[in-house]
């Protein structure tokens, strides 16, 4: 809140209070109002808005008159209650075309008499943006013949402001791809390949100490996934889904009843569950889809020119920013791709986080 004095005559003097939310990400709604102590004589009041400025509303005020960058609106218009006085509005940022991690606009409202200025008032609206930059150090890619195996590791820096979520991608050639799993579909990939999954009950398997149906890990998948997304999305207080939720609970119990299943399973899957939770979580402001993007060995089956890692990252106001690509170098040197059998991880390995602290105080450059 910032206070403005205003000398009218020698014995009124106006205080005008004012706020503008401190910051806002693109795209956010940011608050503003003025109040004053005393009546006093104007006739009409304008407010001008810069660029990408977005006016939502008005507050407190009966009639307004709008154009492409301005509000008006007369005195007697403000709708009437004891002192003090005041209005308000609400505006936004509209444009994610932001290279600076933050930007300022000046909002002007000023207040006429006969048409003169007699008061000015600036408002500054903060703007920030999140901006992963790559850091990281990533040797030439060299692929021959026979069984290859790489890991990518990649190095970022969160820089700017907020929270964001990301998502890796590939450009293997000219075509783009990505493998968006969820925690659960990746708790099951795990554990297929730690236990042996057979397909009919008589099979025998002697390298893996428990043997698990498929047909019944796919059904304990399934109503496990059911079960999460209605506990995220439908209201406890409905009859209707909390049947619904019992007979998803029962699918669940008959799978771990089962009797070839033992505590160990039990145990890994909730050891999994928890690993890829805190590994989607790992970086502060950071929320993975998926920590690492492994390339399928059959994208591999033609030779290669080029490979792009993309970053592809939002904020919480849902603000999709233009992805972070990272070339790699490739050589590839194979005579038959297609015998080939390459093994291709990428990883994030670290983020920094070298987001604004304070942003409130932070000032013009």
């Amino acid at each position: 809140m910032t206070v403005n004095k205003f000398l009218l005559n020698k014995e009124k003097e106006i205080k005008f209070n004012t706020f503008i939310g401190p910051w806002a990400l693109p795209n956010e709604e940011i608050p503003a109002h003025i109040i004053w102590n005393v009546d006093f004589e104007f006739d009409s009041i304008k407010i001008f808005f810069p660029e990408n400025i977005k006016f939502f509303d008005i507050l407190n005020v009966e009639n307004y008159h709008k154009t492409k960058n301005t509000v008006s609106l007369f005195k007697n218009e403000i709708k009437r209650i004891d002192f003090p006085k005041y209005f308000g509005f609400i505006v936004a940022y509209t444009s994610i075309d932001l290279d600076k991690l933050k930007i300022f606009k000046d909002i002007k409202i000023v207040f006429y008499k006969d048409d003169k200025i007699i008061y000015k008032i600036i408002l500054t609206a903060k703007i920030f943006r999140p901006k992963l930059v790559n850091k990281s150090e990533i040797d030439p890619i060299i692929l021959t013949d026979g069984e290859l195996n790489f890991t990518i590791p990649l190095n970022l820096e969160c820089r700017g402001f907020g929270f964001i979520d990301i998502r890796l991608k590939a450009l293997i050639n000219k075509v783009e791809f990505s493998i968006d799993q969820n925690v659960i579909e990746r708790v099951k990939e795990n554990l297929e390949k730690k236990y042996s999954i057979i397909t009919k009950s008589y099979e025998k398997v002697e390298d893996k100490k428990i043997q698990i149906n498929k047909k019944s890990l796919n059904n304990f998948f399934k109503a496990l996934d059911k079960y999460i997304k209605m506990l995220n999305h439908l209201e406890e207080s409905n009859e209707n889904n909390g049947i619904k939720k019992e007979k998803i609970k029962k699918k669940i119990t008959e799978f771990l009843d089962e009797k070839n299943v033992e505590f160990e399973f039990i145990n890994d899957f909730f050891l999994e569950l928890l690993d890829q939770i805190v590994i989607r979580n790992k970086f502060e402001n950071i929320l993975m889809r998926d920590p690492y993007l492994e390339i399928p060995n059959e994208k591999f089956n033609e030779f290669i020119e080029k490979i792009i890692i993309s970053v592809n990252y939002h904020d919480l106001n849902g603000n999709e920013y233009e992805d972070l690509k990272i070339p790699l170098i490739v050589k590839d040197l194979r005579i038959e791709p297609k015998k080939t059998k390459i093994n291709f991880k990428i990883d994030i390995e670290n983020i920094k986080n070298y987001t604004f602290t304070n942003v409130e105080q932070i000032g013009r450059e």
